[in-house]
């Protein structure tokens, strides 16, 4: 099974809606890649609360998507802090990235 990790920016986003975009960019990476897919969660919930600072989450999701085999960024992750610097770090650490455009998943070289 694939193991992917999301990176979306969620500002202004209640639960259900970041569930919602979860849930539709995990459809088109099964769709993308054409194997089952297993979602590593990211650290969302613990910030929300209050326990983890942003620089905690952060590293967090770092640590969370060094073992996904894609990392999928969601739009307007190229306007979001936290996204870009995840998005830095998959490609300093060759990692293959998929990026939702247009309701679907673009390869990035």
């Amino acid at each position: 099974m694939v193991k992917i990790f999301i990176s979306m920016p969620t500002n202004g986003k209640g639960p259900e809606k970041i569930k919602d975009d979860q849930q539709f960019l995990v459809r088109a990476a099964v769709t993308y890649i054409h194997e089952p897919v297993e979602l590593i969660e990211s650290y969302i919930s613990s910030l929300e609360d209050n326990r983890l600072t942003q620089i905690e989450a952060l590293a967090e999701n770092i640590k969370r998507m060094s073992d996904a085999d894609y990392i999928i960024f969601g739009e307007g992750y190229s306007e979001n802090r936290e996204c870009r610097t995840i998005y830095d770090v998959a490609q300093r650490y060759y990692k293959l990235i998929l990026i939702e455009k247009g309701n679907k998943l673009k390869g990035v070289s």
